[in-house]
């Protein structure tokens, strides 16, 4: 059977990344037989009721989370792990889509989207166009989905590009009190400092400058040396000694190794000698870490 000519002008509409449209709407522009046509040869569908995408997008993340948002009434906005994606904390988008809800809320959503019944109402706004609740409340509401991963990164790159702090984090917990696994985000968060960017740091606090003579090195301190600015993740102001935690993903590649070269030869040019950890040793063999930073401390120190 022949295609219509409408139907090309509903399908180019439709094959947009992130598109989806209600059915009113589509038959409002481009006429009822053209989405009957697009809907025969399986091009055009149905992501939720009476809301189309187009086939070769119906099951990607950005196509449900339009539809979602246009399905939904508009007191419903995306949080936890979905929310994460949408303020760009995540690499990979979650399968599941969760919505913060108002109770109560009577609808049959599929498997792949979740309603949060919030009793106490969210602070909802817009991030590029997507209703969200706030990015503390996402992150609690993620940690319900998955505190051990994304989650927990989500965090940690949220603090990194200074979107949020613990202390917000922190107030948003205790506004949702009844939250799942919310006394293991509390214990988390009070090992926490505003200052610590990944979860490789946090372990290095954990197992290796976890001992009263290295916890007190500061977290993050700023340095500008020939108009660049860095950070060292901890820093000894006596010593003028940094620690910098390496995990293969910011450090492996050979561009990061000669970035990092030249990071270090900035700092030892400002009298700071850098002392660098990496990953698996951190995770592996933690005490053998933390001699390494103490002969390091105990060399610049001199003499006693």
């Amino acid at each position: 059977m022949p295609r219509l000519p409408r139907t090309a002008d509903l399908v180019a509409a439709l094959d947009v990344p992130g598109a989806a449209m209600r059915c009113g709407a589509l038959v409002k522009k481009h006429g009822r037989a053209a989405l009957r046509d697009a809907r025969g040869d399986h091009t055009a569908r149905l992501v939720l009721p009476r809301i189309y995408a187009h086939n070769s997008h119906v099951d990607s993340f950005d196509a449900r989370v339009t539809a979602a948002m246009t399905w939904l009434p508009h007191t419903v906005a995306l949080t936890g792990l979905a929310a994460c994606a949408v303020y760009g904390l995540l690499e990979d988008p979650p399968e599941r889509i969760r919505a913060a809800a108002p109770s109560p809320l009577h609808v049959r959503s599929p498997r792949w989207l979740t309603l949060r019944r919030c009793v106490v109402p969210s602070l909802r706004r817009e991030h590029e166009g997507t209703r969200v609740v706030s990015l503390p409340e996402a992150l609690v509401h993620a940690w319900e989905e998955d505190p051990n991963g994304g989650a927990r990164d989500a965090i940690f790159t949220a603090l990194r590009k200074g979107k949020t702090s613990v202390s917000e984090i922190r107030e948003a917990l205790s506004y949702y009190p009844w939250v799942r696994g919310g006394a293991r985000l509390r214990a988390f968060l009070r090992h926490l400092l505003d200052g610590m960017h990944s979860y490789l740091e946090y372990r290095g606090a954990q197992t290796v400058l976890n001992t009263p003579d290295l916890s007190r090195l500061a977290y993050q301190t700023k340095f500008v040396i020939e108009g660049n600015v860095f950070y060292a993740d901890r820093y000894d102001p006596k010593t003028r000694t940094s620690v910098e935690f390496d995990s293969m993903r910011w450090h492996g590649s050979a561009e990061a190794r000669q970035r990092d070269k030249w990071r270090d030869a900035l700092f030892r040019s400002a009298g700071i000698e850098p002392v660098h950890l990496l990953s698996t040793d951190v995770f592996r063999r933690p005490a053998w870490c933390r001699k390494q930073v103490r002969a390091a401390l105990a060399a610049r120190a001199g003499p006693p």
